[in-house]
């Protein structure tokens, strides 16, 4: 069974990935920015609360985990720093630990502004 690890499991997109990674017969282990976000997931499901954009414990619950889908992100703030904390530093110690913990493949998904003219924070950060 292939075992995977779903950042930003409580938002949109995470909660509604999960059930169908499930039905198709992945392990998943969910990563959650708040204990609030609990609510949206399989009861039995195992999960994960902290804030990636912070080196720490979550790091060894990587080891043994196959496949990284890294949806966490920061959508909107009144301010930029938010933005940068969550969407660069976070990325960043996601991809660390998933190569110390030799995780096989990590899948990134992101959005269009990556690709666009905007100009705001969102899509400064996601460059």
């Amino acid at each position: 069974m292939t075992n995977v690890l779903v950042t930003g499991a409580g938002g949109f997109v995470g909660r509604n990935l999960i059930p169908i990674l499930t039905q198709s017969g992945f392990k998943i282990t969910a990563l959650l920015k708040n204990d609030s976000e609990r609510k949206f997931l399989p009861k039995n499901l195992p999960y994960i609360v902290t804030d990636l954009s912070k080196k720490g414990d979550w790091q060894k619950q990587f080891i043994g985990i196959d496949v990284i889908i890294h949806l966490a992100a920061q959508i909107s703030s009144k301010t930029r720093e938010p933005f940068f904390k969550n969407n660069v530093d976070a990325t960043k110690n996601v991809i660390e630990a998933a190569i110390g913990a030799k995780t096989k493949k990590i899948i990134v998904f992101s959005s269009a502004a990556v690709t666009s003219i905007r100009l705001d924070w969102y899509a400064q950060s996601k460059k």
